[in-house]
């Protein structure tokens, strides 16, 4: 019910932010991420791109706060600041790849490192993700 006001909100905001993004660089102005979602089947995650486009996928996976990570664009640090890379993520709410309030969509990459660093809780713990739905 709050989904659709915000998704058609937030499209005039996702097309002005990926012509700057696109302005600032002449880079791609979406990023499109694999990660696993329910039953263990990917899901694409679409975000405003906010990090260089020489940027690996695992410096883009970098803990800390997102906002002050080296790879990211003048731009990126106030998008990831306010989260508005997220922005798409509502049209994929509406189109049921991901649920508004759920658990958080991985990366393979952060499972398996899950998988690597926890094993004796691991098996409890994928089989608790594997039967949410992939989270905003």
């Amino acid at each position: 019910m709050l989904t659709f006001p915000a998704a058609v909100l937030s499209i005039p905001v996702t097309a002005i932010l990926a012509v700057a993004v696109r302005y600032e660089d002449g880079g791609t102005s979406f990023f499109v991420q694999e990660r696993v979602g329910r039953p263990g089947k990917p899901v694409n995650v679409v975000k405003v791109r906010s990090m260089k486009m020489d940027t690996p996928e695992v410096a883009a996976q970098s803990t800390g706060e997102p906002e002050n990570n080296p790879h990211n664009t003048l731009l990126g640090k106030k998008i990831r600041a306010l989260e508005l890379d997220e922005l798409p993520q509502l049209l994929q709410v509406l189109n049921g790849d991901l649920s508004l309030v759920d658990v958080r969509a991985l990366t393979q990459y952060a499972i398996d490192h899950i998988a690597e660093n926890r094993p004796e809780t691991f098996t409890q713990w994928q089989k608790a993700y594997l039967e949410g739905k992939p989270g905003y």
